[in-house]
């Protein structure tokens, strides 16, 4: 209980000390989306991307008022972690693997759980976690390894004060003290870090960073002789069609996602082997456990009047709208979710 009400009122303080513009910054970009998601209605599923470049028209005008939009800024979060019959403690923010959970914040540790399985994570290593929002990864490695050290960087300074506080209240019974929180872009934060480590992971962000590209670069270079990259990211689908890359395309300006990153699995797997020099990358495509199940977790919740009663309508439409997209991921033609890792020689 007092977790969860520390998490609640550190969310509540951060947003009221924020900025009226940057605390409505993911409500504009749910608009966004709903008006967007309403041209995909309008267009038929084979033109779905179509649809996504007519909506992107259409909320241009918005888009023009909010150039300092940031998508991640706001605690909207809290409607896909919050159950009515537990109490709150869990702020996670990716996609979830599904595969065996029928609840969010469950379905985003197990997609932790396998990335970190992918890592190799194991106990006395250095590792570094980029972009981990408000910290739930950071706590989920140090209650299940006895690391040597934990360093974690995001880009949002309210991400970063909630995770150090979250992480401060475990810190005094977890078996490694060694732990780093930083602010920072996360290209320039990992290209000049002045350690090196053994694990980096990223869960559900490199296709956010500007560039990925880069990321991988300079994570090449921080990693230890043997050590191992992981990461849960998208990838272009190999037969996706015109309309639906000008449809990402669309989408990747709305989310403030850089359309470079949208690259097929094997132009991924070629910047890590040729430009990065690393080896033996393995890539699990794990797109069924995703974006379909995600969809059906919103369209459950959307279905319950008693959650829809005390939501607001606005913000959660958002959500609903942007399901559409989900369901538009899931048949596979547009993108596909995987779990990719590589390693450096030693």
């Amino acid at each position: 209980m007092a977790e969860a009400a520390a998490l609640n009122a550190d969310r509540a303080s951060t947003a009221a000390s924020a900025p009226a513009k940057r605390q409505s910054s993911l409500l504009s970009s749910i608009v966004r989306i709903g008006v967007v998601g309403a041209c995909c209605l309008l267009a038929n599923y084979s033109s779905f991307g179509a649809g996504l470049a007519l909506g992107l028209l259409l909320s241009n005008g918005l888009w023009l008022l909010h150039l300092d939009f940031e998508p991640y800024e706001g605690y909207e979060d809290l409607l896909l972690n919050a159950e009515f019959d537990t109490e709150t403690t869990t702020a996670w923010r990716n996609f979830g693997l599904w595969s065996a959970a029928d609840r969010f914040p469950t379905a985003c540790q197990d997609l932790a759980r396998k990335v970190q399985e992918a890592s190799g994570m194991a106990a006395g290593q250095r590792v570094l976690d980029v972009a981990h929002g408000s910290g739930d990864s950071l706590l989920l490695w140090l209650e299940t390894r006895e690391l040597k050290s934990l360093t974690g960087g995001t880009r949002l300074a309210p991400h970063v004060e909630l995770a150090r506080k979250r992480v401060g209240q475990l810190l005094p019974v977890a078996h490694c003290r060694d732990v780093h929180i930083n602010e920072g872009d996360a290209v320039e934060f990992v290209r000049n870090s002045p350690e090196t480590f053994d694990t980096i992971v990223s869960i559900d962000a490199a296709y956010h960073f500007n560039s990925r590209r880069d990321f991988l670069m300079a994570s090449a270079k921080r990693l230890a002789p043997g050590g191992r990259i992981a990461m849960a990211d998208m990838v272009l689908a190999n037969d996706a069609s015109f309309s639906a890359r000008l449809g990402m395309r669309a989408l990747c300006l709305l989310l403030g996602a850089p359309y470079a990153n949208m690259v097929t699995r094997a132009d991924y797997e070629r910047t890590l082997v040729v430009d990065c020099k690393l080896r033996g990358v393995k890539c699990e495509d794990i797109t069924d456990d995703v974006f379909g199940p995600l969809a059906d977790y919103i369209d459950r919740r959307n279905a319950d009047p008693l959650f829809t009663a005390v939501v607001d309508r606005k913000t959660w439409g958002g959500f609903v709208k942007f399901g559409k997209v989900l369901r538009w991921w899931s048949r596979g033609k547009v993108m596909r979710y995987v779990i990719i890792t590589a390693d450096k020689p030693s």
